[in-house]
């Protein structure tokens, strides 16, 4: 049972991808992000970059940041039926924000392909211009560091041809940027 006292009372939800949506709008519903839009949202255009992979990948893309941003733990997760891949996946995603340095994590979310296309996806919708727009100073100048190391460290990781298939879905304006690492020979 979830120690939020807030769980998937649909049970009968067969199909993950279906079943992770009524759980992020369940969990998420009043939350907003950081440029004062709907939380889910965000959660959407990153599971909207996962649907040319595999449903799992899309159930994470929903789900990206639950175990980070909640008390959620892959045994909830496992409770609810969801699938043990799409849980690892969440492992390799989640940061210990009181512990972690972002080189560690980004290294942590690196080790796992399907993670690190998640992320990708993530730290690139998060820097589109209309969100970077509402945000706070202070946010802004860690959050930028954090792109850099998203970008030297996720970026290269990633087939290039599913970099730009998730920044096209994402944000497209990035591609840019893709095309200038490749012809410097950084990616």
């Amino acid at each position: 049972m979830p120690r939020t006292g807030v769980f998937l009372y649909d049970r009968w939800v067969t199909y993950p991808l279906e079943k992770a949506r009524k759980l992020a709008y369940e969990i998420f519903d009043r939350m907003k992000d950081w440029s004062d839009a709907p939380y889910t949202d965000h959660l959407e255009a990153v599971c909207a970059a996962m649907e040319p992979y595999d449903e799992d990948l899309q159930v994470v893309g929903m789900l990206h940041s639950i175990m980070e941003h909640t008390d959620w733990d892959p045994e909830t997760l496992r409770y609810e039926g969801l699938p043990e891949k799409s849980i690892d996946t969440l492992k390799a995603l989640t940061r210990d924000r009181r512990a972690q340095p972002w080189a560690m994590y980004f290294r942590q979310v690196r080790a796992d392909e399907d993670a690190t296309l998640v992320k990708i996806a993530c730290t690139a919708h998060n820097y589109r211009a209309e969100r970077l727009a509402t945000r706070k100073l202070l946010q802004r100048s860690e959050r930028l560091i954090a792109q850099g190391f998203a970008q030297r460290h996720l970026w290269t990781a990633a087939y290039e041809d599913d970099l730009r298939d998730v920044l096209e879905a994402v944000h497209p304006g990035l591609l840019i940027r893709v095309d200038q690492l490749k012809k410097d020979g950084k990616l």
